[in-house]
């Protein structure tokens, strides 16, 4: 942190992973908001289209039917989206939080790459979408939950990115 507090003040420091909304991750970046503007944007699938994804990621292999595995995620209240922003809240109090569903029609521009931008006040000029498969060390690439290949759904270019 010491590193990036001595940069200067107009860049943006971007952290996308999808494991960052596991459990007890939000406490390893406690106080943080005490030293840095902080904003945390959740991107989360509706229910009606994680519960079955996950299903065929899981429990399908295992042989569990789709009707068990709903009633367990519904008796388990998974996915527990609620909890993992709570404990962003919770970790980092002078956070803004943002929740945006992956539901094109509430995204700004209609996908997440554009709506993440937006959010972050950072112009359309400065931003451009790529080819996910050019590469270039002035790249960052931004994750969202999707389907099997979209992990990585898209590569974004920004004008002096700090990593």
């Amino acid at each position: 942190m010491a590193a990036v507090s001595r940069r200067k003040a107009d860049h943006v420091a971007i952290l996308s992973a999808e494991n960052l909304a596991n459990p007890g991750m939000a406490e390893l970046f406690a106080g943080v908001d005490s030293q840095f503007e902080v904003c945390v944007i959740f991107y989360v699938r509706p229910q009606l289209q994680w519960i079955p994804s996950a299903w065929k990621q899981w429990g399908l292999k295992t042989g569990v039917l789709l009707r068990d595995f709903i009633s367990q995620c519904i008796e388990a209240r998974r996915p527990p989206f609620r909890a993992g922003i709570q404990s962003w809240k919770s970790a980092l109090p002078a956070t803004t939080v943002h929740v945006r569903f992956l539901i094109p029609e509430l995204l700004t521009g209609g996908n997440p790459a554009q709506d993440f931008f937006h959010l972050l006040g950072l112009p359309k000029r400065r931003c451009w979408v790529f080819n996910p498969h050019f590469q270039s060390r002035n790249r960052l690439s931004i994750n969202h939950g999707g389907g099997k290949k979209d992990h990585i759904f898209t590569r974004l270019n920004y004008s002096n990115p700090t990593i």
